[in-house]
């Protein structure tokens, strides 16, 4: 039962380790009193599903292809995206198209003014995506509003809340709450922080624990030092890197991910991770932290920073105690004989290793 699940979790090694689509929107009013200043960044895999860039069909998209999409492009973003003030519809402006990587995606990034009354509340409508992807997320940054009075802000709209406004009532808990769902989702989808995660818990499935004891109790034991070394590393990560204490590159942060499921691989193959679990959890649990962190990186500034970080890191370890809380019993009420759990775990880390090596070349070689 174990291994179905670990083969399951390894199947799509040609995948993106983190395969939800993100938008982002970033909302500065603070220009004259009649524009504001949008600047919208989209995956080119997501807009190459909405309107097609590949033009010559030969799977390969160039900074030719993108520009010359850009009419098509900008008609999709005026279909599906709104900005309106007081509210009367915003006239969005030309666009300058560039390119941006976020982790180890290419974005296009398009900036433009959008012509608005001077009086009102902001209000955001968007629909980006949403016809191709309903996990779609689109995470939205909003400068202070003098013309409304409002405040900064960071939120994320999703296919069940596609709109926001400085109009609506303080919506701090609102937005606490989408952060923790988009913490957890993070964790359930990032296939890389799971399989880490399940290469550290495999080795206490065997049916002796290091005290030669087959009760619950010193599994317990070495679940919570593996669960909390990791959660405390992650978290002084993902605090210090989002408050702007650490900086680091995104793409050696997801290679340094994938490099450590291949280690802990190597150690349950090499019989050594019981031993080594939590020490390893800690160590690589810092790398993973600042993985966290490139999901707040592109929208939070230093006015609203604290309820997306609270939210987001609270929502992460919730989503990784659901996984630990249903891998658990299984691993404990696994009836298997010694020797068919031993080849069980062995082949689950090697799936998962094989995996980690999957990725660690996309990161590297590839990218």
């Amino acid at each position: 039962m174990v291994f179905a699940i670990v083969t399951a979790l390894c199947s799509i090694t040609s995948a993106h380790a983190h395969a939800v689509g993100t938008s982002y929107l970033h909302i500065d009013p603070a220009g004259s009193d009649s524009e504001v200043a949008v600047r919208v960044e989209l995956s080119i895999r997501d807009i190459e599903f909405a309107v097609g860039l590949d033009a010559n069909g030969d799977g390969r998209i160039t900074w030719g292809e993108v520009n010359s999409s850009t009419p098509a492009l900008v008609t999709y973003i005026g279909r599906k995206f709104g900005l309106s003030r007081g509210g009367h519809q915003c006239a969005l402006g030309d666009s300058d198209i560039a390119l941006d990587q976020h982790t180890d995606e290419l974005y296009a990034v398009l900036s433009t003014t959008a012509a608005c009354g001077s009086n009102g509340a902001l209000a955001v409508q968007s629909d980006l995506f949403f016809e191709i992807d309903d996990s779609h997320r689109t995470l939205l940054a909003v400068a202070n509003d003098e013309q409304s009075g409002g405040d900064g802000a960071v939120s994320v709209l999703t296919s069940t809340t596609r709109h926001w406004s400085t109009a609506e009532p303080a919506g701090a808990w609102q937005d606490f709450a989408r952060f923790v769902g988009q913490g957890a989702w993070h964790i359930w989808i990032g296939f890389d922080h799971l399989a880490f995660l399940m290469l550290l818990l495999l080795p206490l499935a065997r049916a002796t624990t290091l005290d030669e004891q087959p009760h619950i109790w010193p599994r317990v034991t070495s679940i919570l030092k593996v669960v909390t070394a990791f959660t405390a590393a992650h978290s002084i990560t993902l605090i210090c890197a989002t408050l702007g204490l650490l900086h680091f590159s995104a793409r050696w942060v997801e290679a340094l991910i994938a490099a450590s499921i291949v280690v802990a691989a190597l150690a349950n193959i090499a019989n050594v991770a019981t031993r080594y679990g939590a020490a390893m959890a800690f160590g690589f649990g810092l790398i993973h932290g600042l993985g966290f962190a490139s999901a707040l990186a592109d929208i939070t500034t230093s006015t609203t920073r604290v309820i997306p970080l609270i939210g987001f890191n609270f929502g992460v370890e919730l989503g990784q105690l659901a996984v630990v809380a249903a891998v658990f019993p299984l691993l404990f009420l696994w009836r298997g004989s010694p020797p068919i759990k031993d080849r069980a775990i062995l082949a689950g880390s090697i799936a998962m290793g094989a995996a980690g090596i999957s990725w660690l070349v996309q990161r590297t070689l590839l990218s």
